[in-house]
């Protein structure tokens, strides 16, 4: 706070009463007054004020009368004048006084805040560092930014661009090497992309409660979101972290190739994303994805025509997806080692026409799935050993999941054939429940060592191609045999010189085997109850006690 011109306030102590026929003196005292009654005291009361009044008007010498750290932007088209706002548009070629604005803050950064209004943008805003941080505030509903691309670069030195409240439509925000928050707007076929590239960096990207309407030319195809960390070289100072929550996205037009219209993508290992409470409502099909191996949560996110596909040190937990599958391969990391295989976990999902694929090791527990009918989805959960390198233990846990259609409830699929180690094993199958599928489980060859038990279907049976698995106490299980089960896959096979279906028979055990007395020494029965037993000083080896209730 800027020191006071006047140090002490003037005591404004000037008598008020005056009567008639009072005489004014040099002081007070002389006349029978107060001393605040004589003449030299007003005087030089009169004189404190004047000197108070100049050293005011020397103060503002080194006051703007503005306030430098913020500007206010207008447009004539929206009734704004000069006597509004510091900078005026006229509708025309707006961003020339946009630009004028944010080079008008000082370098320690500021506000522009920008009246309501639609604005037109025919060219880039640039916003360079280095320089402190810098926020574009608009008015939520009735700031429009039409056209151009606004752009945060960091390459001298990284900042924070807030932008709030406002409504871009055709246009592009971008931000390289800098922190990037984006709050409460509304983007019409408007994109956001986020990079960085730089050593020593740690930029952080935040999208919070925004809406996005991407409906684009037929022709036309992008990516709504685009968070990139594409520098080659790993260092933990070049984390890239994002926040995406409670943003609601309309789209219309597929992404690029084979990333989504939400793409968090990754050379090197180290974007670290937060997908949470988000909206995504599709008239095409299209993805919410990452290559990113560091990590990536999605939680409690509603997706309509729109799948997951993640890769390893994901969490995707609670989400709603109708039309649309999740899909994480945890064996993507170069090297492969032992370590990166159970990185992965998908949990308490509701999936309808859908499914979950994990490549690799992972746990997928406590999901609901409509399996999609489709040939192209043969399974409502797959399991696929990925990458050519990857160890065979890949230990996959699928515990707890309520399945319902497709071709194949659980299918733990034989990795490519051009692997030269295919063999994949010590998958946990436990606890299931399997309804509407003729082939409730599948086991294919190059699996063994597996364990499935506790699953439940209504029809079909447990197909086991693999070798050593144990296959035991499933709803398919008979006291009889059968195709697997307690019969073949999972019970006796030979005992006692038999083979087959192996049932008990008189004569496979003797008494001193399970510690029976034999019938021969037991000389007599006895009836006790269990007070008359207790009270016995000896118990006969060779008598029968029976305790009578």
């Amino acid at each position: 706070m800027a020191d006071k011109p006047i140090a002490a306030p003037l005591p404004a102590d000037l008598p008020e009463n005056w009567q008639a026929g009072q005489i004014v003196a040099p002081t007070g005292e002389e006349v029978n007054l107060s001393h605040q009654h004589g003449y030299n005291y007003l005087m030089e009361m009169v004189n404190k004020a004047q000197r108070g009044v100049n050293a005011v008007n020397e103060a503002f010498e080194s006051v703007s009368g503005k306030r430098t750290c913020r500007f206010v932007v207008g447009t004539s088209t929206a009734g704004w004048t000069e006597a509004d706002c510091d900078f005026l548009c006229d509708g025309t070629n707006d961003d020339v006084e946009l630009q004028a604005a944010i080079d008008a803050l000082p370098a320690g950064g500021g506000e522009i805040a920008i009246l309501g209004g639609t604005y037109k943008l025919s060219a880039s805003i640039s916003i360079s560092g280095p320089r402190g941080d810098l926020a574009l505030v608009g008015e939520p509903g009735s700031t429009v930014l039409e056209g151009g691309k606004i752009s945060a670069n960091g390459v001298d030195g990284d900042f924070m661009l807030s932008v709030q409240g406002l409504s871009i439509s055709d246009g592009h925000l971008s931000a390289l090497n800098t922190s990037l928050s984006v709050t409460g707007c509304r983007f019409d076929n408007s994109s956001i992309g986020c990079d960085q590239e730089l050593d020593d960096r740690h930029c952080n990207f935040i999208c919070v409660g925004n809406t996005f309407d991407w409906s684009p030319g037929a022709s036309e195809q992008g990516i709504v979101l685009n968070i990139r960390r594409i520098s080659s070289t790993i260092s933990v100072k070049n984390r890239l972290g994002c926040v995406i929550a409670n943003n609601v996205f309309k789209i219309n037009s597929v992404g690029y190739s084979s990333y989504g219209s939400i793409a968090i993508t990754s050379s090197v290992e180290d974007v670290l994303c937060v997908f949470a409470d988000n909206v995504v409502v599709s008239s095409v099909k299209t993805k919410v994805s990452t290559s990113s191996q560091s990590g990536i949560e999605m939680k409690g996110n509603y997706l309509y025509n729109c799948s997951i596909g993640v890769k390893s040190f994901a969490s995707i937990v609670g989400n709603r997806l109708t039309n649309g599958s999740i899909s994480v391969d945890a064996a993507v990391m170069t090297p492969i080692t032992e370590t990166y295989l159970g990185a992965f976990s998908v949990s308490g999902n509701v999936i309808h026409n859908g499914q979950i694929v994990g490549y690799g090791g992972g746990s997928i527990t406590g999901n609901a799935i409509i399996a999609d009918q489709s040939a192209l989805n043969p399974a409502a959960i797959c399991i696929i050993k990925s990458a050519s390198n990857a160890v065979a233990n890949t230990q996959p846990a699928i515990v707890g999941n309520f399945l319902w259609g497709g071709q194949c409830g659980i299918l733990l699929k034989n990795p490519s054939s051009s692997f030269a180690n295919k063999s994949a094993s010590y998958a946990l199958v436990n606890s299931n429940r399997i309804y509407g599928t003729t082939s409730p489980i599948r086991i294919e060859s190059e699996w063994s060592s597996c364990m499935v038990t506790d699953n439940v279907f209504e029809t079909g049976a447990i197909t086991d191609l693999g070798t050593n698995n144990i296959v035991r106490f499933n709803s398919d299980d008979s006291s009889t045999g059968g195709s697997s089960g307690g019969g073949t896959t999972a019970g006796v096979t030979k005992f006692n010189g038999r083979s087959g279906a192996v049932l008990p028979q008189s004569g496979d055990y003797t008494a001193a085997m399970v510690g029976a007395i034999p019938a021969s020494q037991v000389q007599a029965v006895q009836a006790l109850t269990q007070a008359e037993y207790d009270a016995l000083g000896t118990k006969s080896a060779s008598t029968l006690y029976l305790i009578k209730e």
